[in-house]
């Protein structure tokens, strides 16, 4: 160790020896008045992702924890939360490891309380950072941080907080042995909601799971997200923009994401059954085209090299001539075509712009 470490140690430890004393002298609400000095002091010295000498030292995390902890019971819970998930960010495992289970029951317990959105999502971010830090670590408080999480999807006031509880919930998810009793639940609170910005966060949920989990869902869950899958297209709530990008915000582009998801899980012959009951059999109209596209998006690999491909085109074209479909999502359909067919027989292309 040469003397320039042998120096950043000692000074690390003369913190950490100071913070612990003063900490140990304050009332609640002094510690709260320090929240955001010691955050601002983190974030001075500290460098995300790299290990912050003071807080490897032993004792290192717990004054500044004690500091964030009185904030998570009072109204610098935003900000405490977020200090939370900084000091992760820039602490190793072995000296996190002794304050894991103090910082997880503590962020439960305080999402509890009546803070304000912005305090619930930094809460929620701070859990999703030590899942993805310490996993093994969280491992006991798994069954609280799905209730947690599936709680907060369904907050009808705040999409953020509806969008980290399901980063929360995707972490969590490769850490189940068991998803089925998961996709029971998300299933159930779906068709429950009467609140779009609802539906979408637990359809996004629902994603996650599939794309994470897909190989370990029963078939009795299968059928029920194929169920739910129907009633969206039947219903087709929102307006369908933008369906070639990867953030869309609406029922129904979330909803033909998670079919293309579910499509990947299943055997060939359900696949073309699907697609010819579902979306070509019951007329075509922009619902079932933007379940098409999303097709194109991501294409199970049973639909490729088929005689399906060929109907999926023909409904395009006729949806071109007979409905009022946005002619940029019958150019998306018309990719699942041409995209594997040789270059030699692109001809066809002519038909379709002629058609337009």
């Amino acid at each position: 160790m040469n003397a320039y470490a042998e120096r950043d140690i000692a000074v690390a430890r003369n913190a950490v020896q100071t913070l612990t004393a003063m900490a140990s002298k304050l009332e609640p609400d002094e510690l709260e008045a320090c929240v955001v000095p010691v955050r601002q002091a983190v974030l001075t010295v500290g460098v995300e992702g790299h290990e912050l000498p003071g807080f490897s030292q032993p004792g290192g995390l717990n004054a500044v924890l004690t500091i964030y902890l009185a904030g998570l019971k009072r109204q610098s819970a935003e900000e405490a939360a977020h200090g939370i998930a900084e000091m992760v960010l820039r602490t190793n495992l072995n000296s996190l490891k002794p304050v894991t289970v103090q910082m997880i029951g503590a962020l439960i317990r305080s999402i509890g309380e009546r803070h304000p959105a912005a305090g619930k999502t930094a809460i929620l971010h701070a859990l999703a950072t030590l899942l993805v830090k310490a996993p093994l670590f969280a491992k006991p408080f798994i069954p609280q941080l799905q209730r947690t999480a599936v709680k907060n999807l369904s907050d009808p006031a705040s999409a953020e907080v509806r969008n980290q509880a399901a980063v929360v919930l995707g972490s969590l998810i490769p850490m189940q042995p068991r998803v089925d009793p998961l996709i029971t639940e998300l299933v159930g609170v779906t068709n429950s909601a009467e609140d779009d910005g609802v539906k979408f966060a637990v359809l996004k949920a629902l994603c996650e799971v599939l794309s994470k989990a897909g190989k370990l869902v029963g078939e009795a869950q299968k059928t029920a997200i194929s169920s739910l899958v129907e009633q969206i297209l039947e219903d087709g709530r929102g307006i369908t923009h933008l369906l070639f990008c990867s953030h869309v915000g609406n029922v129904l582009a979330i909803g033909v994401r998670l079919m293309s998801l579910l499509m990947k899980v299943q055997p060939a012959d359900w696949v073309r059954t699907f697609i010819q009951s579902t979306l070509l059999d019951g007329g075509i109209s922009k619902n079932s085209v933007a379940a098409l596209n999303a097709l194109v998006l991501d294409p199970p690999t049973s639909l490729l090299d088929t005689e399906m491909v060929q109907e999926i085109i023909s409904s395009g074209i006729k949806a071109a001539q007979d409905t009022d479909v946005v002619p940029i999502y019958i150019a998306l359909t018309s990719g699942c075509y041409f995209r594997i067919r040789d270059p030699s027989s692109w001809e066809d292309i002519d038909e379709f712009c002629n058609h337009r």
